[in-house]
């Protein structure tokens, strides 16, 4: 998995998606002795340190060298570089979707054995109540994890849409359409899980409503703090 770069010319270059598809992304995957390809989000590995550029590929598929299609030489930004996962032939496309910390964090989709994170844009409350049922719990909210830039992940799932009384995130409506451009990218989808009715939160003995002291209510008892 990662950014595709292209030997050629006594230098290497950077791949660039203009006209990039699944057809290239196979006979990459097969140059370097996979017998699959997924295409990724284009840019997600960051930048390069090379200044050359191949852009316009256009393979058929059944090539067994990135130069035997055709191409030209161009530019393109580091956010339109190629991207790639290559799969062995007895890996199963399966998946699993599951939170990183027990009952809170980053909710994960592991698939091809490669850890990915689930697109942010979209994901509300009763998406997080499902995936918090399907590990046990009562309730369940989103939240916005931190991610770091240097940080990378695919986004395998994005689209989530759930009703909230679904037994398994696999009963909703979602999209693995892995070139999906997420515009929270740096921000994967967060749950906390919880048995009771979860945490509000208000501000008392303020003379304006917008002022006051915080207080916090837990599974409905309130208090000045946690």
């Amino acid at each position: 998995m990662g950014r595709v770069e292209v030997y050629q010319g006594r230098q290497w270059t950077n791949l660039c998606t203009s006209k990039f598809e699944q057809e290239d992304a196979t006979v990459v995957c097969r140059q370097l002795g996979y017998a699959r390809a997924r295409v990724l989000s284009s840019g997600i590995f960051g930048r390069s340190p090379y200044s050359g550029f191949t852009t316009d590929i256009s393979c058929q598929g059944n090539e067994n060298d990135i130069l035997d299609c055709p191409h030209t030489i161009g530019k393109c930004k580091y956010s339109e570089y190629a991207s790639v996962v290559c799969i062995k032939h007895n890996v199963t496309d399966d998946f699993q979707i599951y939170i990183d910390d027990v009952n809170s964090g980053e909710v994960r989709v592991s698939q091809y054995g490669i850890r990915g994170t689930v697109c942010q844009d979209g994901w509300d409350d009763n998406d997080a109540k499902v995936i918090c049922h399907q590990n046990g719990y009562l309730n369940g909210q989103t939240f916005g994890t931190l991610k770091l830039l240097s940080q990378i992940d695919p986004i395998w799932l994005s689209n989530v849409e759930c009703l909230g009384d679904e037994a398994s995130i696999y009963d909703c409506s979602f999209s693995m359409n892995l070139t999906t451009q997420c515009s929270s990218n740096v921000q994967p989808a967060g749950v906390i899980c919880y048995n009771g009715t979860g945490m509000d939160i208000r501000l008392v003995g303020g003379n304006l409503p917008s002022q006051g002291r915080v207080e916090v209510a837990r599974d409905g008892v309130w208090g000045d703090n946690l």
